[in-house]
C-alpha cells in the first residue's frame, strides 16, 4: 500500500503543477490570443488580417448560439416540468438505493490475471498453476522473545505453536517443528534437554547429518551461550483467492495472539502483498472521506451558497455509492486496482457538478427553473463534451 501513498502523493503534485500552470503560463498565452483577436488576425495564420465585418453587420468573431446549447436549453426545459421532476427524483432515489445495496455486496477479491496481458508469460504461468499443481505458502512462526528454553514449559509453549497452526482452517495439517524432533530424538536416546543439559544436547542434535537442516530455524547469541530466537514452519493451503490469503494471514496473527504466551508472530514474503488486501477497504472509505471533505472546502469558495454546496458533495457521495452498485453488476470488486480508479471518478463528478452549479449560481434569471435552463443552456454542452472527452481517454 506504500505505492499507492506515493501515487497520491504524485497526483497532488501533478494537480499542483497543472494549477500553477493554469494561472501563469496559460492565463499570460491566453492575453496574447486576446490581443491577436482584437487585431482581427487568425488561427492559424496569425500573419494574415481577416476581413473587416460589413458596416453594421456582426463581428467576425462573435459568439454563435450552438446547436447543442439550444439542444440542451429544450433539455432543461423538459426537466423543470413537475412530472419530469418526480420521475427523475425516483430514478435517482433508486439508484441511490441500488448503489447502498452494491456498497454492502462488493467484493474484496483480486485476481491477479488482470495485472497481466492475454499472451504474457505470468498470465500463463498462474493459469498452469491453478490448473495444474497445488503450491502451499511455507509461513515462518518466529519466537523471538526473551524466554527460557531450559525450561520444560517453553517446550510444551513451543509444541503448542504447531497445534494453534494446524487447527487454523486455512493451514495444511502439517508443519515443520524443531521442537518435536528434538523432543522426540531426546526421547528416543534417553537424554535429558531441560535445564543445564539443553544447550549442549541441542549443540549435539544439530551436529547430526539427518537434524542439521535445523541449524536455519535457530538463532543463537553470539557467545553460542544462549538461544535467543527460534521458527517452526508451517503451510498455507492453496487458494489463489485474495480474500482467503487475507484472511489466513489476520486469523492467523490472531489465534497465536489468543492462545499462545510466547511472543510469537507468523511471516512469509508474500504476506507483504497480502497486507494491501487486509487495508484496501479500510484505505478506501478513508480517501472518500478526504475527498468529500476537499469537495465541501474548494467549492464553498466558488458557490458561495451552502445548499447549492451541500448539494454538490450529496451528488458525490450518490455517485460514489452508485460505482459500487455497478461494481457489483460488473462483478468488479474492490482492490487497488479499482481503489484508485473511484478516486479518479471523483474528480471528474465534482468538476461538472461544480460548473453546473456554478452556473446556476451566476444565473441573473429570478426562478429556479429558469436558473437551471440558463444553466444548461450556456454550460451544459461544454460540461458535456468535457466528460466525453474524459472518459474517452478513460476508456482507450
Amino acid at each position: 500500500m506504500l505505492h499507492f501513498r506515493y501515487f497520491c502523493i504524485y497526483a497532488a503534485l501533478t494537480v499542483t503543477f497543472s494549477f500553477l500552470m493554469i494561472v501563469t503560463y496559460f492565463v499570460a498565452i491566453m492575453s496574447f490570443d486576446v490581443r491577436r483577436i482584437k487585431s482581427g488576425r487568425r488561427d492559424c495564420l496569425p500573419f494574415c488580417l481577416a476581413p473587416r465585418p460589413k458596416e453594421g453587420g456582426p463581428e467576425w468573431d462573435e459568439p454563435v448560439q450552438q446547436n447543442s446549447n439550444l439542444a440542451l436549453k429544450l433539455w432543461g426545459t423538459l426537466l423543470t416540468h413537475p412530472v419530469t421532476k418526480v420521475v427523475v427524483i425516483c430514478l435517482s432515489l433508486a439508484l441511490l438505493g441500488a448503489g447502498i445495496y452494491g456498497v454492502t455486496q462488493v467484493d474484496e477479491s483480486f485476481d491477479r490475471q488482470i495485472l497481466a496481458k492475454d499472451d504474457s508469460y505470468l498470465r500463463r504461468f498462474l493459469s498452469a498453476e491453478a490448473k495444474n499443481f497445488v503450491l502451499s505458502i511455507q509461513v515462518s512462526i518466529v519466537e523471538s522473545g526473551d524466554v527460557d528454553y531450559e525450561q520444560n514449559s517453553t517446550h510444551q509453549q513451543i509444541k503448542e505453536l504447531t497445534n494453534i497452526v494446524t487447527g487454523n482452517k486455512h493451514y495444511l495439517n502439517r508443519s515443520i517443528s524443531w521442537m518435536e524432533v528434538f523432543s522426540q530424538y531426546a526421547q528416543s536416546s534417553g537424554k535429558n534437554i531441560t535445564g543445564p543439559a539443553f544447550l549442549p544436547e541441542l549443540r549435539s542434535f544439530l551436529s547430526i547429518p539427518d537434524f542439521a537442516h535445523f541449524k536455519q530455524d535457530l538463532k543463537f547469541s553470539e557467545d553460542g551461550k544462549k538461544l535467543e530466537a527460534s521458527r517452526i514452519l508451517s503451510f498455507m493451503k492453496n487458494d489463489g483467492s485474495s480474500t482467503f490469503q487475507k484472511n489466513a494471514m489476520l486469523t492467523l496473527r490472531d489465534d497465536i495472539a489468543e492462545k499462545s504466551k510466547l511472543d510469537a508472530f507468523p511471516i512469509t514474503r508474500l504476506f507483504i502483498f497480502f497486507e494491501q488486501y487486509a487495508i484496501t477497504s479500510r484505505e478506501t472509505i478513508r480517501n472518500l472521506i478526504i475527498a468529500a471533505v476537499a469537495v465541501l472546502v474548494v467549492t464553498s469558495p466558488f458557490l458561495v451558497d451552502c445548499t447549492v454546496t451541500f448539494i454538490v458533495v450529496f451528488n458525490f457521495a450518490a455517485l460514489i455509492c452508485e460505482l459500487f452498485g455497478l461494481m457489483v453488476i460488473w462483478n468488479v470488486s474492490l482492490n487497488s486496482v479499482s481503489m484508485i480508479n473511484l478516486v479518479m471518478a471523483i474528480g471528474f463528478a465534482v468538476d461538472y457538478s461544480a460548473h453546473i452549479a456554478h452556473a446556476y449560481i451566476m444565473s441573473n434569471k429570478e426562478t429556479a427553473d429558469e436558473r437551471v435552463v440558463d444553466a444548461l443552456s450556456t454550460l451544459g454542452a461544454s460540461v458535456f463534451m468535457g466528460g466525453k472527452w474524459c472518459v474517452g481517454q478513460v476508456l482507450f
